[in-house]
């Protein structure tokens, strides 16, 4: 008998935890370049700040594939978790009953093949294209050395941007992201007021980061749009160059 079957919210969950770990690597870099920028301005520091970040960002580029696989395995366990299943019957575990976890589940190179064979909602050829491109990437990053790969702290937010409106397009990685803030480590010892004051600071950076059009298709707002100064996010952020709560962390 197997047991402890895993359902899609399980794996909904891990994924997006996921995806907020890597989002965390990635802004402690945009906020602290932030910080440096708003008192200097020196090329060569900055060049050399990134560098040093490098190991880091490919690293949250990997963590984002592992939440993607993970949100395609919920995908496919909303279908049948049996689904998942890899391997002979003959190398199952040999006792009455056997946890899910102990069982070899499908490669990651299969987990669209499966999802759009049983789905009535396939993936799109679009996010299909990207998955594997990022697959692709993720073992260049976890199984070679290769010092001419560079990954920049743009690709990855825009990667988690694309996987998140393909696989989860009813929510909106905003609040996503603050919910996440709410229920931090550090909310449940200290406090959490300062969450959307983080949130301002954050998508400030990124909007000033992408482009227009990518501002739009990821939020759907226009980036010259008026944003708005918040006294509340001025007051707990005291250090951010440009402090201002957009109008779409306000909305959601």
């Amino acid at each position: 008998m197997v047991v402890d079957i895993p359902e899609e919210i399980d794996f909904a969950n891990a994924g997006q935890a996921q995806f907020d770990f890597a989002w965390d690597i990635v802004m402690s870099f945009l906020t602290q370049f932030d910080e440096f920028a708003t008192y200097v301005e020196d090329d060569e520091v900055e060049e050399e700040y990134w560098e040093a970040a490098k190991q880091r960002i490919l690293t949250a580029l990997a963590i984002v594939q592992q939440g993607v696989e993970l949100i395609i395995k919920g995908k496919i366990a909303s279908i049948s978790p049996y689904l998942l299943i890899a391997g002979s019957p003959s190398d199952w575990p040999k006792k009455p009953q056997i946890s899910f976890s102990e069982l070899r589940t499908i490669d990651a190179q299969d987990l669209v093949k499966v999802f759009n064979t049983f789905s009535d909602a396939p993936l799109s050829d679009e996010f299909i294209k990207q998955y594997n491109e990022l697959r692709k990437l993720r073992n260049r990053v976890m199984h070679t050395v290769d010092h001419r790969l560079k990954v920049t702290v743009i690709e990855v937010v825009t990667t988690l941007l694309e996987m998140h409106r393909h696989l989860i397009p009813d929510e909106k990685w905003v609040t996503t992201r603050r919910d996440f803030l709410h229920e931090s480590p550090g909310a449940h010892i200290f406090s959490s007021d300062d969450v959307n004051g983080r949130i301002a600071w954050e998508f400030f950076i990124v909007f000033s980061i992408l482009k227009r059009a990518e501002v739009k298709k990821f939020f759907g707002v226009d980036k010259k749009q008026r944003m708005y100064v918040c006294m509340y996010a001025q007051s707990v952020i005291t250090n951010a160059k440009n402090i201002q709560l957009l109008s779409l962390s306000m909305r959601y």
